[in-house]
């Protein structure tokens, strides 16, 4: 028979080995019900699988659809994914992780606007991982929340029912006023997506600086794309409201050029989000008419916000530059926003200067 020293500190061992299992547990289930956004239902198991458990997956995906799921899933959490018919995917458990979409391609096109077809079924087991979804769409939502449910090396055994409340869900990043660099906006873009945030509204161009290379007006990356101070407050208010060039000491700002461009909305893409550019005209540009003083009625370089409308000089601008900025997705899917709509603002910009000429 055990000494009874021996008999106690085994009695401790068997209370902390249990506290620290209660412990887990406890975690695991406060981890399930803290997803951001909150799912529709959750289902707590018992138990739970551990993270490495996840070294392969298998989806029904095809095509372009597969190919994206397939370069993001070795990027960002190191699974190799690999395709399988449908019944395979759906009934047999080869692989820990298995993502199966039982929706159509018409319907993958449709899910951006859908909340339904935005929403997934996610099932942790001790067999492994089952995502179920109507689109693409879906399923990368259910990843989602399976990377918010990690804690410790550790998944726990759950049932979500989940799809969002709005089809728009969305920030605005005003890289006019202040200016941040394409590997800044693609960390928003991951933070979007881990949040299932779809809408990235990209106020490229206002009174602050022109963000976008238009190869038809270099000017407006030379002269309006860098201004002479940082601090939007004390340029803008303070009354200065000058541009220089990007060698000019204390030269604050920057754009993007047409393949950046191109790189951040395929990034966005593939984490499922719309980009939406806004092009601020024909008012609120104060950067334009710095560099193309022409174009305002007075002629002058400082000091003027509005196009002038009564010169012809204004309508080929406008007609290039709209074309080639916030209508791309409508028009040439080879040029730079992919995108089904394009936000277009000219907020409160008088229509008619008082000093324009008068139109025949």
């Amino acid at each position: 028979m055990p000494h009874l020293p021996i008999l106690n500190e085994m009695k401790t061992l068997i209370k902390f080995g249990f506290s620290l299992l209660m412990g887990a547990c406890f975690l695991t289930e406060s981890r399930a019900h803290n997803i951001i956004p909150k799912p529709q239902s959750i289902v707590m198991g018992q138990g739970s699988i551990a993270v490495s458990q996840l070294n392969a997956a298998q989806t029904n995906l095809k095509g372009e659809d597969f190919a994206q799921l397939q370069s993001y899933l070795l990027q960002t959490m190191g699974i190799q994914l690999r395709r399988g018919n449908n019944s395979i995917v759906r009934k047999t458990h080869l692989y820990p992780l298995r993502l199966f979409c039982t929706g159509t391609p018409e319907q993958a096109r449709m899910a951006a606007d859908s909340v339904r077809l935005q929403g997934y079924k996610l099932t942790i087991s001790r067999r492994g991982v089952f995502i179920k979804a109507p689109t693409p769409m879906g399923l990368f939502y259910g990843l989602q929340t399976l990377q918010q449910l990690k804690e410790n090396g550790r998944l726990p055994h759950v049932h979500i029912n989940d799809c969002p409340k709005y089809p728009y869900r969305g920030i605005m990043i005003d890289c006019s006023r202040h200016f941040f660099p394409i590997d800044v906006l693609k960390k928003q873009l991951d933070a979007m997506a881990y949040y299932k945030l779809d809408r990235f509204h990209w106020h490229l161009v206002d009174g602050g600086g022109w963000r976008i290379e238009i190869k038809k007006y270099p000017g407006l990356t030379e002269e309006a794309a860098y201004r002479t101070q940082e601090d939007w407050t004390k340029w803008w208010r303070g009354g200065d409201r000058t541009f220089c060039r990007k060698d000019d000491p204390g030269a604050y700002g920057g754009y993007y050029t047409q393949d950046e461009v191109r790189d951040l909305v395929a990034y966005a893409a593939a984490r499922h989000i719309t980009v939406i550019p806004e092009i601020e005209m024909p008012g609120h540009s104060n950067e334009v008419l710095w560099a193309y003083p022409s174009l305002a009625c007075e002629g002058k370089v400082h000091g003027q916000a509005d196009f002038c409308v009564g010169k012809d000089s204004t309508y080929q601008f406008l007609k290039m530059c709209s074309m080639r900025s916030w209508t791309y997705s409508l028009r040439r899917i080879s040029t730079l926003v992919v995108t089904k709509r394009g936000a277009k603002r000219g907020r409160l910009a008088p229509i008619v200067n008082a000093k324009c000429k008068p139109m025949g």
